[in-house]
């Protein structure tokens, strides 16, 4: 009897944007910029230390097995069927308490859009969003790729926009007021060094994890021995520049202090637009940010539901 095959519905461009909406976040460009200067060599040291040897094992590894399974298949493999286990059982694990943390910042996000942050207080509307962007995800995935991916790609390209937006604010706040964060070397050199830092390396570490979360996809990849490392290395790229410029562009628009650790994310990006004179453009990168976090949900639950 022959066996049921996977349909490869995944090509290069959508790879891409997978690896785009499940790693990089405005999220992570505003805890870098409260990080202050210090911020951007760490985000080089991340980059270099762990984001680039990361892509070089996970490209490696997919033209070696480029089938379902990804790195449960690699661990198995070369360790045995208990580390491979182990493996897969304690990174779904992680996406058990990584998964709620997306959905109540996204039931922050859109209560700001819809200009009632109030909301995000309120259990009943936090759990009914939560479960149903999580049901949808679901229903996204049981119904295969082909519709769900037009929702990571869609995810994907809001995150970038959002990015962007916040680049261009960025830029036109220096080109108006001047860079709010002070550069000189005497203030950058006061906070290098220590515990913290060592702290804060750790968190924009963490920020670029998810390159190994394609390959587990790897038997619906068009030709994945190709595809899966010219997308690392694509979307490798693009996160890493999204990153440094976007934690600069809010740098230059805000000091370090004024990005509040309390309203996060979504105080920065609105604290940017009021400082260039349009406020409107707050709401809409809420929602442009809003509607990347679908699209990294679906990509997350589809991802690890696959072993």
């Amino acid at each position: 009897m022959e066996q049921p095959q996977l349909k490869r519905v995944l090509t290069l461009t959508d790879v891409v944007l997978f690896n785009v909406v499940v790693i990089f976040s405005v999220r992570g460009m505003t805890t870098a910029a409260k990080m202050g200067p210090i911020s951007i060599l760490l985000w080089l040291l991340a980059v270099v230390a762990f984001f680039i040897p990361m892509a070089l094992t996970v490209s490696e590894l997919a033209t070696r097995d480029c089938e379902e399974g990804g790195f449960y298949r690699w661990t198995r493999d070369a360790l045995g069927e208990v580390h491979g286990f182990l493996a897969a059982w304690f990174y779904w694990v992680s996406n058990v308490t990584y998964l709620p943390s997306l959905l109540i910042f996204l039931s922050g996000a859109v209560a700001f859009v819809v200009g009632d942050p109030s909301l995000g207080d309120n259990a009943v509307y936090v759990c009914s969003l939560s479960l149903g962007v999580l049901w949808f995800s679901a229903w996204l995935n049981i119904r295969g790729l082909s519709l769900g991916k037009l929702f990571t790609n869609g995810g994907a390209l809001a995150a970038w926009l959002a990015a962007l937006l916040l680049i261009v604010a960025g830029a036109v706040a220096l080109a108006r007021f001047g860079s709010a964060t002070s550069w000189t070397g005497q203030v950058l050199g006061a906070s290098v060094g220590g515990f913290q830092a060592l702290a804060y390396f750790g968190t924009l570490s963490f920020a670029l994890v998810g390159l190994e979360l394609a390959p587990i996809m790897g038997g619906e990849i068009h030709d994945p021995k190709r595809t899966v490392p010219r997308a690392v290395m694509v979307s490798a790229v693009a996160i890493g520049i999204l990153y440094v410029a976007g934690t600069l562009a809010i740098m230059v628009a805000l000091r370090p202090e004024e990005v509040s650790p309390v309203s996060g994310a979504l105080g920065a990006v609105q604290a940017v637009a009021d400082h260039v004179g349009v406020p409107v453009m707050g709401a809409v990168t809420a929602a442009l940010i809003s509607f990347g976090v679908v699209g990294g949900v679906a990509a997350w639950l589809g991802a690890a539901a696959r072993w």
